[in-house]
């Protein structure tokens, strides 16, 4: 028996039914709220209605494109671990039967909260190296191309002519 049920079966301050949704009261025999379609909750007569927890947006930055799935997920899996949540967004429209293809050839990209995203860069970084102290970026040879064609950070396994 909740402790409301015992304040109630004791002469305790009267319950209601409340509308977790809308916050409209009703007898004791409704069940459910007509206006929102919603089960009822109880709560003392009188009481403030209990307000949900905000929560904030969060804004994704991309952190590296990648040529295949396999590689965004190998990329995520590092992030995972170190317990920097992802998500994988794939420039893939399978509606279209293969026809579209994205002008950079990148698969998808991995995008990251942007907090996170300096500690995800450095993972990002040692899983494609190989290297636990990231390298510094060699000087490209004339002519040739490096990191994905766009410019930006290419996941492991990336490669910059896929």
């Amino acid at each position: 028996m909740s402790a409301l049920a015992v304040r109630a079966a004791g002469g305790g301050e009267r319950l209601v039914k409340v509308c977790p949704q809308c916050g409209y009261e009703y007898e004791p025999q409704v069940t459910t709220c007509p206006e929102c379609a919603v089960p009822l909750v109880e709560r003392e007569a009188g009481s403030p209605p209990q307000e949900e927890p905000r929560v904030e947006p969060v804004k994704l930055v991309p952190v590296c494109h990648a040529a295949t799935e396999l590689d965004l997920v190998r990329a995520q899996s590092a992030l995972k671990d170190a317990g920097i949540p992802s998500f994988v967004r794939s420039f893939q429209l399978p509606a279209m039967d293969d026809m579209f293809v994205d002008p950079s050839g990148a698969w998808g990209e991995l995008l990251v909260a942007e907090a996170d995203l300096p500690q995800a860069m450095e993972i990002i970084e040692v899983i494609t190296t190989g290297e636990i102290v990231p390298a510094p970026e060699p000087e490209p040879a004339p002519g040739s191309q490096t990191g994905c064609e766009d410019g930006s950070r290419c996941c492991p396994g990336a490669n910059a002519s896929a």
